[in-house]
């Protein structure tokens, strides 16, 4: 594992019938697992308003109309952040 602070994430959102893929990178205050853990948890909360409700390893929206979940993350270096930040 890379101990770095900056983050590389990529978000499955299922939307009725359609399906996304969403890449973001960002900093965290540290590499901590825990820091991870809950700033993961707190993208997928907000992803969408409304009351997100736990299921299956993800946050579903609306009824159920609307899933998203973490489908995979990983500590990038600064390097990577610069480059990617410019296009994601």
């Amino acid at each position: 594992m890379l101990n770095s602070k900056y983050i590389f994430i990529s978000l499955k959102e299922r939307n009725g019938e359609y399906e996304y893929t969403h890449r973001i990178v960002d900093k965290l205050l540290n590499s901590e697992k825990t820091t991870v853990k809950k700033f993961l948890e707190g993208l997928l909360k907000g992803f969408y308003g409304g009351k997100p409700e736990k299921e299956r390893g993800g946050y579903s929206f609306f009824g159920g109309e609307i899933f998203v979940k973490v489908d995979l993350w990983r500590f990038i270096s600064p390097k990577d952040f610069n480059i990617l930040s410019q296009y994601l």
